[in-house]
């Protein structure tokens, strides 16, 4: 366990952290770090927790994070990484994924639809593209799912009514269009649903309304 939350550390991100090949989480949050992830992090095999949310780190998240197996949460939000996420995510026991607040690009990877034990997925105030993809609706885990305050567009698809444990779903700030999906009627858990600021359009499913 590295443990450095919330301190004063700062300059360029510690790459001699890749040496402590037995290090199981790692908090640098709330500190100012800066400039890129190194690559060499992906090689930590038995890395669960990696918490980097609130310093100033940028450049693309190595592609090799998306790949650690044996990762738990990861939350890099509040930096300014870019890039687009890679197509080809394995993170088969991931339950945290939160990278909201970067300047990520590109379109959500239908790959994420293979995260089975994913909890909470945050993608929100990036600069995400495209429509969301259908594959999502696998995510049958799912307690919490945000993108707002991206560039999605296209409809949401209807296989989100599939993911019966979501208490939090927020789609606001996107240029999304369509019709709200009868399916989301589905999700007897929600307890908080927003389209703020979409241009989704047509009737309000009736299944809505036994909702919240």
């Amino acid at each position: 366990l590295g443990e450095f939350y919330g301190n004063a550390l700062g300059g360029a991100f510690p790459s001699a952290v890749s040496n402590l090949t037995n290090l199981e989480e790692l908090d640098l949050s709330g500190n100012h770090f800066t400039g890129p992830i190194p690559p060499s992090i992906a090689n930590l095999t038995k890395l669960q927790k990696l918490t980097l949310w609130v310093n100033e780190l940028s450049g693309p998240i190595p592609a090799g994070l998306f790949m650690r197996t044996s990762l738990v949460k990861l939350d890099l939000s509040y930096n300014s990484l870019s890039g687009q996420p890679p197509s080809n995510i394995v993170l088969p026991n991931v339950e945290e994924l939160i990278l909201e607040h970067n300047q990520l690009t590109g379109q959500i990877p239908a790959s994420l639809g293979t995260l089975a034990k994913l909890r909470s997925l945050n993608l929100g105030s990036n600069e995400l593209t495209g429509s969301l993809p259908a594959d999502l609706g696998q995510l049958t885990a799912l307690e919490s799912f945000s993108v707002y305050g991206n560039l999605l567009t296209g409809s949401i698809p209807p296989t989100i009514g599939n993911l019966t444990n979501l208490t939090s779903l927020d789609f606001g700030y996107n240029p999304i269009t369509g019709p709200i999906p009868a399916t989301i009627g589905n999700l007897q858990k929600l307890k908080f649903l927003s389209f703020y600021r979409t241009n989704v359009g047509g009737v309000i499913p009736a299944g809505l309304f036994t909702l919240l």
